[in-house]
């Protein structure tokens, strides 16, 4: 009998055990590439807006921007942040922190952890805290975007010489753009437990408790909401026929119920809000309804809130100059 010896083992490929690592490997370093790319581009598009911002009259500057969030997030931070119109309307704040997914940038969070002060041009600065303060953008194609702002447990101070607001204090506060069809944009905006100066007109009309306000609005000619600074984009807007319709606007106050669901309101030139609500006034329930509950039909009196020649008067009876807008 012949004898045959076996065939040699072949040596064991090791493709198999290095090659996930090695394709890891290739993704991590395109990834980081990547990122690095988007990074120097957010700071090359912050400088380009910041130079177009100071080229229409504006000013835009920091003390110091860092951009970080490595590997899924772009975040960019600034300290001592400030940003003005041409028009004098300004926002200063110590740190301000924005976030956004890295290479699905439709989306744009905002955090304000310590406060911001707002300059008007005819009334000074204001110096806002909050627990909580924070906003979102997205839909930058669309006319408005979708702003949301969103504040808890906040405080208005005026500094010395300043025209305060309103609004001393607030629990909560909500405000929210969105698009529509037509060339229609709407906006809500919500005050939670609000306190007013006893001097202001809403502090006479609570006697010194909480306010609750809860306003929905359409308005038109959404796309010329636009112009060098917030003055001039809203008289761009009212000079193109832009109106606000009322879809539900509900003040509550010392017991009161101020509820409208009618009304046209315009801007005038001079920024006075202008037009007027159909409204009605009741009695606060004394026990919110239950969740699943049809919604109460306002009781109360019909009265009209007119807004005209700067002035505020109710079923013609001035209470106070008219909201301006700027």
């Amino acid at each position: 009998m012949s004898h045959t010896d076996p065939a040699p083992a072949r040596k064991t490929s090791r493709v198999g055990l290095y090659g996930p690592f090695v394709l890891a490997g290739i993704v991590i370093i395109v990834w980081s590439a990547g990122w690095l790319w988007a990074r120097g581009e957010a700071e090359r598009r912050v400088d380009q807006a910041a130079a177009r911002w100071r080229a229409a009259g504006g000013e835009l500057s920091w003390a110091r921007r860092d951009v970080h969030g490595y590997p899924f997030r772009l975040d960019v931070d600034f300290t001592d942040l400030r940003v003005s119109d041409p028009s004098g309307w300004g926002l200063a704040t110590p740190t301000l922190k924005t976030e956004m997914a890295v290479f699905a940038g439709d989306r744009l969070m905002i955090v304000v952890p310590n406060g911001a002060s707002v300059t008007r041009p005819r009334s000074g600065t204001v110096r806002i805290t909050a627990r909580v303060l924070r906003a979102s953008l997205a839909g930058w194609d669309r006319q408005p975007p979708r702003i949301s702002i969103e504040g808890m447990d906040l405080t208005f101070a005026p500094f010395p010489g300043a025209k305060p607001l309103p609004i001393t204090e607030a629990r909560e506060f909500q405000f929210h753009t969105r698009a529509g069809p037509n060339d229609q944009g709407e906006f809500a905006l919500q005050l939670i437990q609000a306190k007013a100066r006893p001097d202001d007109l809403l502090g006479r009309i609570s006697d010194g408790g909480r306010i609750d306000l809860d306003a929905d609005m359409v308005f038109s000619h959404a796309s010329r909401v636009r112009g060098g600074g917030w003055p001039a984009a809203v008289r761009a807007w009212s000079q193109a026929g832009g109106a606000l319709t009322v879809q539900r606007v509900r003040a509550q106050a010392a017991g009161a119920v101020f509820e409208s669901r009618a009304g046209t309101l315009g801007v005038q030139p001079d920024g006075h809000v202008a037009g007027s609500l159909t409204a009605t006034l009741s009695q606060a329930a004394a026990s919110p309804p239950p969740a699943n509950a049809p919604a109460p039909q306002p009781r109360g009196p019909r009265v009209t809130l007119a807004f005209t020649a700067g002035k505020m008067s109710l079923d013609g009876v001035v209470l106070d100059s008219a909201p301006r807008v700027f």
